[in-house]
């Protein structure tokens, strides 16, 4: 339709006709707001310093009051009307006539983020523009991530936001991104290779249709594979020096690894009656996360000391090792799975609305267990307590809680105006314990009043 558009400006209003028409086919959810839309031509929008034409699509779900005056004779009387504020637009799109044969390129905007999808992919068909500010958002994202999930439980809090200070000042300082040169400066691990690799899928998606209910099934075969894959591995790396002789954790490239595996999608909703609707999504996903060579070494150990050599032997799953592995930094004897990894998930989510005004939902998830961990979390380095050691009970806790687990939330929800909604959700309903990973626990039952308003 934009590319008719652009090509026959002068028939804007029949085209956006059906435009209006495709947009209404897209929003028979009863989570979306019913409202107004308007599609303009324009000419000679600014794009990267060039004119160029664009479509405005604009919807309006919201009449805002606003005060009219009217002066008759000596009197001023004041009116109350609705209308459109210009200040929050609810949705809105301008696509610009540029790039035609790569995508036109599309600023968006929506108010309103629960309904996001609909408006982005069902409606616009658009997906991110992969430029600068994409990728340097990404990285920040990932940086933030691994700062929280690995330097804080390796180090303390002062060491996180160190490093997230690091990563903050090199991309203020650097108009290029190079991962060598940001890994360099942040991780300050010189030995270090960024780790590179390559994803595909395969899939096939049916849409379904079954009285008033609408959705799709989605069926996905993937393949991951990365080259010098990055492991926080401990090891002896430092010197013969009391009280640690060198023991410690360190960023390694641990060769390559390979994730093969299959997603399964269910994801439908419908009318069950004229109050109440219903929403579905099912989700299994399976995978085999492994090492492609876990008995190759990927570096040797350095000359030790006495009380070193006892250490290594602790540290790591053999008999006199002379190099670090995938296999013997593991704690499962020929298991090549990656470290920490489940191969089963399965989510459930089913949520009821009635009337627009009560929502009623329940969450589920199941993670299998952990088949491989670090083999040092399971020898009397973390078990006993020694003059280098601590007993914090993982083998306990391993055998105890790593049998895969399931998790049950529910919310309930109320819209008490149009603007403001009141909410009551229950995280772990069942208080189940589990074990995210080694001497990291799961959150108890968790209760939560929640208060949602709009400006």
């Amino acid at each position: 339709l934009s590319n008719k558009i652009f090509d026959d400006p002068y028939n804007t209003h029949e085209y956006s006709k059906r435009i209006a028409t495709l947009l209404y086919e897209q929003s028979t959810h009863p989570h979306i707001k019913s409202g107004e839309v308007y599609v303009v031509y324009f000419e000679g929008m600014q794009l990267d310093n060039i004119k160029v034409p664009a479509i405005g699509i604009f919807k309006s779900e919201l009449n805002h009051d606003f005060l009219q005056f009217e002066q008759s004779q000596s009197n001023l009387e004041m009116v109350v009307q609705q209308g459109v504020n210009l200040q929050k637009l609810d949705k809105g799109a301008i696509i610009f006539n540029s790039n035609q044969a790569e995508g036109f390129k599309i600023l968006s905007v929506d108010s309103n983020r629960y309904d996001t999808k609909y408006w982005l992919e069902n409606f616009l068909g658009v997906d991110v523009l992969a430029d600068e500010n994409y990728f340097t958002k990404n990285y920040l994202n990932f940086a933030k991530n691994f700062a929280k999930d690995v330097v804080l439980p390796a180090e303390d809090k002062k060491q996180e936001v160190m490093f997230m200070n690091r990563s903050m000042d090199y991309f203020a300082k650097n108009d290029d991104f190079e991962e060598s040169n940001y890994i360099n400066s942040v991780i300050d691990n010189p030995d270090l290779i960024p780790e590179s690799g390559w994803t595909s899928e395969l899939g096939c998606k049916k849409v379904i249709k079954i009285r008033n209910f609408k959705g799709y099934i989605d069926l996905v075969g993937f393949l991951m594979e990365y080259n010098d894959m990055m492991e926080f591995t401990l090891g002896i790396w430092g010197p013969s020096e009391p009280s640690s002789y060198g023991l410690g954790f360190s960023s390694k490239n641990v060769n390559k690894a390979r994730i093969p595996g299959l997603e399964f999608t269910i994801n439908a909703s419908g009318l069950v009656s004229d109050n109440w609707s219903l929403g579905l999504l099912f989700g299994v996903t399976y995978s085999n996360p492994h090492s492609v060579y876990p008995d190759s070494s990927f570096e040797d150990l350095v000359p030790l000391g006495i009380a070193q050599i006892s250490l290594a032997e602790i540290a790591l799953n053999e008999s006199n090792p002379t190099k670090y592995t995938f296999s013997n930094t593991s704690s499962s004897v020929n298991n090549s799975t990656l470290k920490y990894r489940s191969k089963v998930n399965i989510r459930l989510d089913v949520e009821s609305v009635y009337k627009n005004k009560l929502i009623i939902g329940l969450s589920y998830q199941y993670n299998s267990k952990m088949t491989n961990i670090d083999y040092a979390f399971v020898t009397g380095l973390f078990n006993e307590n020694t003059l280098i050691s601590t007993d914090l009970g993982i083998n306990r806790s391993m055998l105890t809680l790593n049998k895969g687990y399931n998790l049950l939330d529910c919310r309930v929800k109320y819209n008490l105006k149009k603007d403001i909604t009141l909410g009551i959700l229950c995280e772990n309903l069942f208080n189940n314990s589990y074990l995210i990973r080694p001497a990291n626990l799961g959150s108890p039952r968790t209760f939560m009043f929640q208060v949602q308003s709009k400006f």
